[in-house]
């Protein structure tokens, strides 16, 4: 519940994620205090947010709490599959090809969670991976 700090209205800010959004690990973090669920869009699926927002409205119905709810709308981002092995290193001057698939990726070809991303990306286009600490130009 918030609490008044030197005239000001103090909420506690938890952003939910798999360790944290089971019925118990989040009935545990408001009784515990948090008054604002932070949903980060970029990670998840619709329907598991949906379902966390479910539980967070029926925690708060039922203890006629209110709970508020932030949703983090920067959007899905393009994501790389799994790496065959793990882990695979690019070296500047590396050439390796963006292909249509779910298969993991591999040193030499890579793939995507939006398939169409073979469609849309044409020679000359930079593209960005791991926040931009990777760059490629297509």
């Amino acid at each position: 519940m918030p609490t008044r700090q030197h005239g000001t209205l103090t909420r506690i800010v938890a952003t939910l994620g798999p360790a944290s959004r089971s019925e118990e690990k989040l009935a545990g973090l408001l009784e515990a205090g948090v008054s604002v669920c932070r949903l980060n869009f970029s990670h998840g699926t619709l329907d598991e947010h949906a379902e966390v927002l479910a539980r967070i409205r029926r925690w708060s119905d039922e203890r006629r709490r209110p709970v508020a709810v932030l949703g983090d709308l920067s959007g899905p981002k393009i994501r790389l599959n799994e790496v065959a092995g793990g882990s695979l290193e690019l070296h500047t001057g590396d050439r390796v090809r963006f292909v249509r698939g779910s298969q993991p990726c591999t040193a030499s070809e890579l793939t995507t969670n939006y398939e169409r991303f073979v469609d849309e990306v044409q020679p000359g286009h930079r593209i960005y991976i791991d926040d931009g600490l990777i760059r490629l130009l297509a």
